[in-house]
């Protein structure tokens, strides 16, 4: 079972007090691309992507056609339309293996304008190999998956604007003690964090990994507020004793 396995993965991350990082991914205009759009995460990492102007998405992508969702275990983020600055929330998701995907923006054109990415890139399934897919597209505007509202992550309050004492660094580095507030245009930022305080809230586990084929002809997103989703984070810590209970059931289901 998906629930089970991500069960004894926060459990046993709980457990042996394993850090984690985010990695920060904004989704930007002027050229429609995400920044950074190549991410090497571990398992247990987190991806947190961040929305500025105007009206973007994001979703898992599949590299047998391009701008397309992914058939199963996908996510999507739902649209995040702003003004300006950064929408006041972001989508979080687990890095649950190593395995490379691919993420995009559903966005009308955007995905075909170059906005999308890749996580764990390998030789052949790497950004320049998806690249060259879209290149070909003849319908050029981007697939939804066919669940529109937010799944496969965590639709959360933007860190950057309801924290202003925590801050980010513009790094790649997994040891960073402490981020620095600055918010850079370009560049890859992360965040070292402790993986799980208490205990994971279970928005983190996948939700629903229900197949999620793209239909042509949904309707895109175009403004105003977006419907919270199933998968919003409520992101309160319970305590280390129940948090040593998850640690142990953790480890049990990984060890059967």
């Amino acid at each position: 079972m998906r629930i089970t396995q991500n069960l004894a993965l926060i459990g046993a991350l709980v457990a042996t007090g394993a850090q984690a990082t985010v990695h920060v991914v904004k989704a930007v205009a002027n050229p429609f691309s995400f920044l950074p759009d190549t991410v090497n995460a571990k398992v247990g990492d987190y991806i947190e992507f961040h929305f500025l102007p105007a009206n973007h998405s994001v979703a898992k992508g599949t590299f047998k056609r391009a701008c397309e969702p992914a058939h199963e275990y996908g996510f999507f983020s739902g649209f995040l339309p702003v003004a300006e600055g950064e929408s006041d929330k972001v989508f979080k998701i687990l890095v649950e293996n190593e395995d490379p995907f691919v993420f995009y923006c559903t966005q009308g054109q955007h995905c075909a304008s170059g906005m999308y990415g890749v996580v764990n890139p390998t030789e052949k399934k790497s950004k320049a190999a998806y690249g060259a897919l879209v290149s070909v597209l003849e319908d050029k505007k981007a697939k939804q998956p066919s669940k529109t509202t937010p799944f496969g992550g965590a639709l959360i309050d933007n860190p950057n604007l309801s924290k202003p004492n925590e801050t980010e660094t513009e790094t790649g580095s997994e040891n960073s003690a402490v981020p620095s507030q600055t918010r850079p245009q370009t560049g890859i930022q992360t965040q070292t964090q402790p993986a799980v305080i208490g205990v994971p809230s279970p928005t983190f586990i996948e939700i629903n990994p229900q197949v999620t084929d793209g239909v042509v002809g949904i309707p895109q997103a175009s403004g105003g507020a977006v419907t919270p989703g199933p998968v919003q984070a409520s992101g309160s810590a319970i305590g280390a004793s129940v948090a040593l209970i998850f640690g142990a059931v953790g480890f049990a289901v990984l060890m059967i």
